[in-house]
């Protein structure tokens, strides 16, 4: 009976060790992962700070840029100057001179050139199969940047989507209506609203009325491409549209302009430089107005320069590059982007910034399903087809 009794004081007395070993491993748990994360941060904290030092080490920053972040992003690049005390040159003029000149730089041996601005189909065309592209993944450090869950679909995208990873594409704009320009004078409120959907554009009583840019360059379709996908249009539309509407093409944005205000062909399809000219002339008092006209299958595109951002290969400040594509792709630069960049035509895609100075009909609607054609693999896989296709369509139009 002794010893029984003492059998039994001695597994009550483990039973007891082993609770107490069991909490204090559960409070260790519970400690673990806030630990973990303090390393982490203190981790990075330091990388960065010996990031920041080796990029003001090199001494400056180059960008080329496509036109629309030349003109729109500077305020964005002097923040980044003043922060990191690193000064940045940024390209100006068009994106296709740009990089003529940094490919012609290339052939020759000078590689003076750390970071692009460029576009999606400049990236695909001509960059990556320059193979002047660094990849892009194993140089993102940023906390802020690798939680792919702050990024629209909870995910990273590129304009390189077979390979994902030369082109890092941080800002979309949703494509859910085509707008068209109008001379107010010449048509009335009434019979623009009988335009429901862009088939009505086909109708023979607007043969003659319309002006749009020229449609030659593979590299600028895609706005027919957003014609391509709708269900109710495709390539039949674009054909008869390029064969017989008897439009009026011009790349020349002055001569557009005078086209729609003199009202002798008084509808024109809206594009960005166009839009540019037409909103001031609006403002000081022209009989135009934009009309738009919805689609019926909604898209986000990556239209012009100022969607992607690309690290050169053999770039002359390699740590500078780093710095700059790890903070611009950060809460700060993405919310800077959309705060000082005055009526901004394209959304950032982190989710976890305000929309700041978007335009309300360039922000995506929270729950609303999107197509991207610039970045999803099944959609960017018939690009280069239907890219020939509208081209083709635009040589055999009648003249």
């Amino acid at each position: 009976m002794i010893r029984a009794s003492r059998i039994r004081k001695l597994v009550v007395s483990v039973r007891c060790l082993a609770g107490i070993a069991l909490a204090i491993l559960g409070v260790l748990f519970l400690f673990l992962p806030a630990a973990h994360g303090a390393s982490a941060t203190s981790q990075f904290e330091s990388e960065w700070a010996k990031l920041i030092a080796a990029a003001q080490q090199e001494g400056r920053l180059v960008i080329s840029a496509g036109g629309a972040p030349s003109r729109e992003y500077r305020s964005v690049v002097e923040l980044f100057q003043k922060k990191f005390g690193l000064p940045v040159s940024l390209s100006t003029g068009s994106g296709a001179a740009s990089i003529d000149r940094v490919l012609a730089e290339r052939s020759a041996g000078k590689y003076t050139v750390d970071l692009g601005l460029t576009s999606v189909a400049a990236t695909r065309t001509r960059l990556v199969p320059a193979q002047a592209l660094e990849p892009i993944p194993p140089l993102l450090i940023h906390p802020e940047v690798l939680d792919k869950s702050a990024w629209f679909a909870g995910r990273h995208w590129y304009a390189d989507p077979q390979e994902e990873k030369f082109s890092f594409l941080y800002a979309a704009e949703p494509t859910e209506t085509f707008s068209i320009w109008y001379n107010t004078k010449v048509i009335s409120k009434k019979e623009i609203e009988t335009i429901k959907s862009p088939v009505d554009l086909l109708d023979p009583k607007w043969r003659g009325k319309i002006t749009s840019r020229t449609w030659g360059d593979r590299g600028r379709v895609g706005e027919m491409q957003n014609i391509y996908f709708q269900p109710d249009m495709g390539i039949e539309w674009i054909r008869t549209f390029f064969g017989q509407a008897d439009a009026r093409f011009s790349d020349d944005v002055r001569i557009r302009e005078s086209w729609i205000i003199g009202g002798s062909v008084p509808i024109a399809f809206s594009d960005g430089d166009l839009d540019r000219e037409l909103e001031k002339l609006e403002k000081a008092g022209m009989p135009i107005t934009i009309y738009t006209i919805p689609y019926k299958l909604p898209f986000l595109t990556a239209g012009g320069s100022g969607c992607c951002i690309q690290v050169y290969n053999r770039a002359p400040h390699p740590n500078g590059a780093k710095l700059f594509l790890n903070w611009f792709l950060s809460k700060e630069g993405q919310t800077a982007i959309h705060q000082v960049t005055p009526s901004i035509a394209r959304q950032s895609l982190r989710e976890d910034i305000p929309v700041g100075n978007i335009e309300p009909h360039e922000r995506r609607v929270p729950g609303r399903k999107y197509i991207f054609r610039d970045a999803d693999p099944k959609y960017v896989a018939q690009d280069k087809e239907q890219r020939e296709l509208i081209v083709e369509a635009w040589k055999n139009r009648r003249r």
